[in-house]
């Protein structure tokens, strides 16, 4: 599964950090300060809690998308 936006985006140099607990990617263009910085962080939780994982592709001024995987249960 995937989303996707058209938001600003996401630098590279944030990528490797936005799965930690409080980090927030500094935005230069905005002097808001919104969220905690726990979304993705209990996203990669969730995922991991269901031996899945999520990861993201990001080009700044054009959009991120976050790809969810998570392992099919037998159906018995």
């Amino acid at each position: 599964m995937h989303i996707c936006d058209t938001g600003p985006g996401i630098a590279p140099k944030d990528i490797p950090h936005i799965f930690e607990h409080y980090y927030r990617a500094q935005q230069p263009n905005s002097r808001s300060k919104h969220g905690a910085g726990l979304d993705l962080f209990v996203s990669r939780l969730i995922a991991s809690a269901h031996s899945g994982d999520i990861t993201v592709d990001s080009q700044l001024t054009k959009g991120s998308c976050f790809y969810i995987w998570l392992p099919m249960k037998p159906v018995n």
